[in-house]
């Protein structure tokens, strides 16, 4: 019973910091606001997470682990495109956190970790022994991705994933 209100609990600091995240940014939210809002004192946070750094690691850990699962299944370029677009969807409010506060790309443990999926997906989808040329229109494609999730978040879904996907698909298949 205390495992499942403390993990109801969590979640629930989890909600209340990605709202004031999203709101006020990652520096303007300090744990006590983040406390106040789901009726805790500030120890009562640190006891759930003891740094604001490891609120971001479990808002986004499960996202990136949907990444490195993605690519850990060797996903033909198609695949790819359309694993990657999905999970991004999903998370849309956490992709357009991390896309918009560049705060959260400071913090060590979550930047490097945004650097180096990237750069995974990026040689992925460029494919083995590519090009400069082919990294660039693999970078682009990903762009082309993550801008329509980012910049509409209220648009529909199926649109969405319609433009996205056939922009990245135009990027990758030009000049060849």
């Amino acid at each position: 019973m205390a495992r499942r209100l403390s993990a109801s609990r969590r979640a629930q600091i989890l909600e209340a910091a990605l709202g004031m995240f999203s709101e006020r940014g990652y520096e303007g939210t300090p744990l006590s606001a983040i406390a106040e809002e789901v009726g805790l004192s500030k120890p009562g946070i640190v006891h759930h997470f003891p740094h604001k750094d490891d609120i971001l690691e479990a808002l986004f850990g499960p996202v990136f682990g949907e990444v490195e699962a993605l690519l850990e299944g060797r996903p033909g370029r198609e695949e790819l495109l359309e694993g990657y677009l999905e999970i991004i969807l999903r998370n849309r409010r956490l992709t357009v956190l991390l896309a918009t506060d560049l705060a959260i790309l400071n913090r060590p443990r979550i930047g490097e970790r945004v650097c180096a999926l990237n750069l995974r997906l990026r040689v992925a989808l460029a494919g083995p022994g590519s090009t400069l040329e082919e990294e660039m229109r693999a970078e682009c494609a990903l762009g082309a991705l993550r801008s329509p999730v980012v910049f509409f978040p209220e648009a529909d879904p199926g649109l969405v994933r319609r433009v996205a996907l056939e922009a990245a698909r135009r990027v990758l298949g030009a000049g060849r």
